[in-house]
């Protein structure tokens, strides 16, 4: 697409009014890709069109990652918190590294960093490596449990490494909610994962019933 293009498209963004012409016009800046990425950026700075942006930058995905900075900006933007949540998660890996920092500076379950933890979990099993070293701190570990446990089968790989925690109960609670939902998403999943994918969940499942029995045989013999 040329700059003519682009400008026009994005006059048509910046109308305060929202119409036909305006979905056509995000779709079409989704179409065009990383040539669209500065325009939308200039955009997210318009309040008539930064719904717009934000939506196009999202369906654009990963190449529209020179935008995470200022969409970072507006995670606590309550109007468009989830649309911003959905685009990060969907540009995925680049904006990782945005995002951690705000879950390691925050208070736990601060609207930023409850979006950010969101913004994680959208993106699924890319995301819970980095996720996994957050469990350690007591400020991170509220939302890295939560984040895991809203990106169900995708987060299997951690199901060894959250059961160990079930034996602090300061953390028991969180921590089963997380598991169950990761169980359940497994379960209910199982028909759609290939079979690498669901035999490697398989072996996840096997490691942390082994470790939940010696956990609980060392309670009984603590306790006897």
């Amino acid at each position: 697409a040329d700059r003519q293009t682009l400008e026009q498209l994005s006059a048509v963004l910046r109308r305060k009014d929202v119409d036909e012409a305006t979905v056509k016009a995000e779709k079409e800046m989704a179409r065009i890709g990383a040539p669209a990425v500065p325009y939308l950026i200039s955009l997210l700075k318009d309040r008539n069109a930064e719904g717009s942006a934000i939506w196009s930058l999202g369906k654009i995905g990963a190449v529209a990652a020179d935008a995470v900075p200022d969409l970072i900006l507006l995670l606590d933007d309550s109007y468009y918190e989830d649309d911003v949540e959905v685009a990060l998660g969907r540009i995925g890996a680049p904006a990782i590294k945005y995002l951690l920092p705000i879950l390691k500076d925050q208070k736990p379950f601060s609207l930023t960093s409850y979006n950010a933890a969101d913004a994680l979990a959208l993106m699924g099993g890319p995301a819970v490596p980095y996720l996994i070293p957050l469990l350690k701190d007591e400020i991170t570990r509220p939302d890295a449990l939560r984040a895991l446990g809203e990106m169900g089968s995708a987060a299997a790989s951690a199901i060894p490494i959250l059961v160990p925690m079930m034996a602090d109960w300061d953390n028991y609670a969180d921590v089963d909610k997380a598991l169950e939902n990761i169980v359940h998403a497994l379960s209910r999943d199982r028909r759609h994962l290939d079979s690498g994918s669901l035999a490697a969940a398989i072996r996840e499942l096997g490691t942390a019933e082994t470790r939940l029995s010696k956990m609980f045989a060392d309670m009984s013999s603590d306790t006897s």
